[in-house]
């Protein structure tokens, strides 16, 4: 028995890493098409992003993503605002949380504050001179890097709201040029020979952008007074009064081979031979101010072909009087704010955004389906998306609930809550009532007939409840309200006051909430506004009569904001904290910190929302971010439920493999019924013993899901059978204390 109990558990090991090793624990999924900065490599685009740098192949039109995900800690930030080549073709990548990166295509080496002097790690622009000395913008600092040696030249005031290096350029002299952006004008510096000198000029009070030409020559752009030529001694002006310049509002982005001017102005591109504007506007649809309005946006290649980086609409291609447009980004978002999501019983995973707010987004692993408001006759709103057996019900802020269901794959139903307020959670109680937050109101629960109001004028609490609500495994409801956390059995009302949780109801607030299969209520806290270093409590743990905290005194919980609370299938504590990470607890004596340093979650900033699909994989919007999915040995996203039978209940009978397996304690089955059947569903041990029965009634056609616990048992390889008319199957599956 004990040799058989091995070699089953031998193979499942075996085809288990074959899932779980084809994807790294972390993948990244960005909207990348606003592009910052840009930069032409023969046949290739080089592209910087707020989703991650991008290697585009003008010929072939293939891209690769490098992002912090995928990089394995070589990129050390998604935001991209710098690039430049040296002489021996290293790619240098500046960040603006993560410093600089050095990339020669297969090795990358990062310099930040804690490695290196540079004084910060926001990076705004770099420049490689002849000697491949790396000049790079850093806050108010220049900061120079021979690679051996660093000096730094503080610029700017220290004391200044904003300062900013707007570009770098070098003359034939090898002398460089700054251009500079500061809370007062902006200014033009020169580096010569370890000096830095400020060109002293009333024109120089908007600069926004510099270029040199072949002829030595200075170019600059302004916001306010066009086009400025320096020649070294004096600046000459161009604008609308005086040439025919196009606009007042000028960024130079480039000079061709042929000497002429390639400049932006809001929507518009314009080419400047020294005597004449032509302008170049697309004739495809693309959003008002579409350029980024910095340097290196236009590349005129050897192709004799123009690409343009833009905010919001990709990368854009001007060759034979044609426009193309090109996506950049690895995913079908509309964008890297991430409202809310949910997972359904199919593993797919529902978006809505910040904006735009009336769009719901579905991901299958794969595809990427996009639902805008004109698609279903919905409204502008804010969204809260509940999945229950085949269906996703998306609820409008305002009361409105549209129901989606998969099978048919249309909108089938519009509810409307009458006198409803701002809602800002729902959930399914073991019944399929629906219950939603009424914000500062009550609570509605609707049990897919009648609707039903709690609030002060129908039970003994004056409540107003403010955010969260949950369901122990007894059917019992929590809410928090502003007067605590609210109890309801479905008879009685309980209140636990905020001083019953927190030592200090005036600095913290409770934030999340989640509660364990064994009835724990777990409370995640935040700091109420207060300007000190004290963020909250940590995390608490009710277990009926005792309380207990984790925070930074007492485990490995960083001084944080706690955003978000969820338990994964094995009923440890996932934990989304505002600016340290991932944190995994068994609720025992173990914990784990994921965050930028050691994994490759992609930013330091709020993990929220938080949701966990079927398969144990954490999905999480990052701020700034887009979105991210998470799973310890690797993400699982080859293995989908719709691939394996059941996408129509009316096709077929069919029970899926267990998940998760091996498990400790609890594990789910799922199972199809194709018509009226009696149904029964046994468990056995490994010498043909009943243990358990899960299932022995009568059911209609649909798609079910059970739940086993098999805390009872030994561990062991085990056996569960279904019998259903003509259908009979037996599936393995392994239990692990």
């Amino acid at each position: 028995m004990n040799t058989n109990l091995l070699v089953y558990f031998s193979i499942f090991c075996i085809l288990a890493s074959k899932v779980l090793s084809a994807n790294p624990e972390c993948i990244t999924y960005t909207f990348g098409d606003d592009i910052i900065t840009m930069i032409d490599d023969r046949d290739y685009l080089w592209l910087g992003t707020d989703g991650g740098l991008v290697k585009f192949n003008k010929l072939t039109e293939e891209k690769v993503i490098y992002n912090k995900a995928n990089t394995n800690n070589g990129l050390m930030d998604n935001h991209i605002r710098a690039l430049a080549f040296d002489s021996k073709k290293n790619l240098w990548i500046g960040t603006e949380y993560g410093g600089i990166s050095k990339f020669d295509g297969n090795n990358w080496l990062n310099f930040n504050p804690e490695n290196s002097p540079l004084p910060y790690e926001y990076i705004s622009c770099i420049a490689i001179d002849k000697n491949d000395n790396i000049f790079i913008g850093n806050g108010n600092y220049l900061s120079i890097f021979d690679e051996s040696n660093w000096s730094s030249y503080e610029i700017g005031s220290p004391y200044l709201t904003f300062f900013g290096f707007h570009n770098i350029v070098f003359d034939t002299d090898n002398r460089g040029w700054i251009a500079t952006k500061e809370s007062g004008p902006s200014r033009i510096f020169v580096y010569e020979n370890n000096q830095i000198t400020s060109i002293e000029n009333d024109t120089t009070y908007s600069i926004n952008s510099l270029i040199i030409d072949k002829n030595n020559s200075m170019w600059c752009g302004s916001s306010e007074m066009g086009l400025l030529k320096f020649d070294g001694t004096h600046f000459e002006k161009y604008d609308t009064s005086n040439s025919n310049i196009p606009s007042n509002n000028i960024y130079v982005s480039n000079i061709d081979n042929d000497n002429n001017l390639w400049c932006t102005t809001d929507s518009i591109i314009w080419r400047y031979d020294k005597e004449v504007w032509y302008s170049f506007e697309p004739d495809i649809s693309l959003p008002n101010y579409f350029i980024a309005p910095n340097p290196r946006t236009i590349v005129n290649d050897s192709y004799g072909s123009l690409w343009i980086a833009t905010w919001g609409a990709g990368l854009l291609k001007y060759s034979e009087n044609k426009w193309n447009r090109f996506k950049t980004s690895n995913s079908g978002l509309i964008n890297n704010f991430i409202n809310l999501i949910a997972t359904d019983e199919d593993g797919k995973v529902w978006i809505t955004f910040y904006q735009p707010r009336d769009s719901v987004l579905y991901f299958d692993g794969v595809n990427w389906l996009f639902y805008k408001k004109e698609d279903y006759n919905f409204w502008n709103s804010n969204f809260k998306l509940v999945c229950n057996n085949d269906s996703v019900q998306i609820w409008q802020g305002k009361g409105i609930l549209v129901e989606f269901v998969q099978t048919d794959y249309n909108w089938v139903g519009v509810y409307n809550i009458k006198n409803h307020r701002h809602g800002n959670d729902i959930k399914l109680d073991m019944n399929d009532n629906i219950w939603q937050v009424s914000f500062k109101k009550g609570l509605w629960k609707y049990d897919q007939h009648n609707w039903t109001f709690y609030n002060y004028q129908n039970t003994p609490i004056d409540f107003q409840i403010t955010s969260k609500i949950a369901f122990d495994n007894a059917g019992n409801l929590y809410a928090i309200s502003d007067r605590g956390i609210i109890k309801y059995d479905g008879e009685n009302w309980i209140l636990y006051p905020p001083n019953f949780f927190l030592s200090d109801t005036l600095k913290h607030g409770l934030s999340a909430f989640e509660i364990d299969k064994l009835g724990n209520i777990w409370l995640g806290t935040v700091n109420k506004g207060v300007s000190d270093t004290d963020f909250g409590e940590g995390v608490i743990k009710f277990d009926g009569i005792d309380i207990t905290r984790f925070n930074y005194t007492n485990s490995p919980i960083p001084n944080s904001k706690i955003l978000n609370l969820h338990f994964d299938s094995q009923d440890n504590l996932w934990i989304g904290t505002e600016s340290a990470g991932l944190i995994k607890f068994d609720c025992k004596d173990t914990w784990k910190i994921y965050n930028s340093e050691n994994s490759g979650i992609f930013s330091r900033f709020d993990i929220a929302p938080l949701e966990i699909d079927i398969y144990d994989n954490i999905w999480f919007g990052n701020w700034w971010g887009g979105l991210g999915v998470f799973h310890e040995g690797g993400v699982i996203t080859e293995v989908r439920i719709n691939d394996n039978g059941l996408k129509n209940p009316s096709q077929n009978f069919s029970i899926l493999q267990n998940y998760p397996n091996p498990f400790n304690p609890y594990t789910s089955i799922k199972f199809q019924i194709s018509r009226p059947s009696f149904v029964t569903i046994k468990v056995f041990d490994i010498l043909g013993k009943e243990v358990a029965t899960l299932v022995n009634e009568d059911k209609k056609p649909g798609i079910y899901k059970i739940n086993f616990d098999g805390s009872s048992l030994t561990s062991g390889l085990y056996f569960y059978t279904i019998n259903a008319k003509n259908f009979h199957q037996t599936n393995k599956f392994i239990l692990l204390h």
